[in-house]
């Protein structure tokens, strides 16, 4: 039987990226509808609805961070129950002392030597707490006589089973994780194929309308580089760390760096451009190039202001 292959995501960018230049140009989609479905009736509605609909899918799709949170939320409430199923212990044993005053081989019946082993591993633990209760109700007559009440043998019971569900609850929520990472990346998939299909359309659509054509581009890290007659990465000159929201300049046009810190200008003209870099908390950097034809990489790291 062949082995299942892990789903992965079909876009390079960060999904809050992703799904916000989804959302903005299926706005514009909408204003040129007719325009696409004009193309390929593919475009036809419902489409644009689907559209939405998927966006609104994976942005309610639970976070990685979010699943790790909801993990912490039962490792929390187990580790409650192991210090409730460890103060118990400790508090029965003024009472099991009381009714087997010096009987060490007795203490030992109800765990004595293995408590230390046992508090920090909830596995242990719950064979502790198993044990305890059985050597509870073996030994019920004399705890009761001691004011050790069936209502506290009972109890123990209680709390080993209340650790036995944190537990499993933590370890279910453990295995539930590669499923819900896996869910969630094929809702962004389903979103991403519906923005990367408009991209592939409105290239022929708005080919000769600059305006709308740059509208529809992929982030840059997403685009061909072919697209572009200038692109590159912007960085920081310290870390190396590529800078995300940067508004790029050639003079008569604009671009801003996506979440890798890439950017690109398509359709220009041959010719030297002077590109300027702005963002807040660098200084601004020029530079100049000269588009004669052929794809220009140009990369820029900004310094700190």
């Amino acid at each position: 039987m062949p082995t299942p292959t892990p789903i992965t995501r079909d876009f390079k960018i960060s999904i809050d990226s992703m799904l916000q230049d989804s959302r903005t140009t299926q706005v514009h989609f909408v204003e040129d509808e007719a325009l696409f479905v004009a193309l390929d009736d593919d475009f036809n509605p419902p489409f644009a609805a689907k559209w939405l609909a998927a966006i609104d899918d994976a942005t309610k799709a639970p976070s990685d961070e979010q699943i790790v949170d909801i993990q912490m939320g039962f490792t929390t409430t187990l580790e409650a129950a192991m210090e409730d199923c460890r103060t118990y212990f400790q508090s029965s044993k003024y009472k099991i002392e009381k009714a087997f005053p010096n009987k060490p081989m007795v203490w030992k019946e109800f765990g004595y030597d293995n408590y230390l082993a046992a508090r920090q591993v909830p596995e242990k633990m719950i064979v502790f707490m198993e044990a305890f209760a059985a050597t509870a109700t073996k030994y019920k007559t004399e705890l009761i006589a001691a004011k050790y009440s069936q209502a506290d043998i009972d109890a123990i019971t209680t709390k080993g089973k209340a650790l036995i569900k944190a537990k499993t609850d933590q370890e279910l929520s453990k295995d539930s994780r590669p499923s819900a990472t896996q869910a969630r990346y094929a809702l962004l998939n389903a979103v991403w194929a519906y923005r990367t299909k408009v991209a592939k359309a409105a290239k022929v659509i708005f080919a000769n309308d600059y305006a709308k054509y740059k509208l529809y581009l992929l982030p840059a890290s997403e685009e061909a580089t072919t697209t572009y007659s200038i692109e590159g990465t912007v960085t920081d000159k310290v870390t190396g760390k590529a800078i995300a929201d940067v508004q790029v300049s050639n003079g008569t046009d604009t671009a801003t760096t996506d979440s890798n810190g890439k950017y690109g200008f398509a359709k220009l003209a041959n010719g030297t451009y002077t590109l300027t870099f702005t963002i807040a908390g660098y200084k601004t950097a020029s530079t100049t190039a000269t588009f004669d034809g052929t794809t220009l990489a140009l990369n820029v790291a900004l310094e700190k202001a």
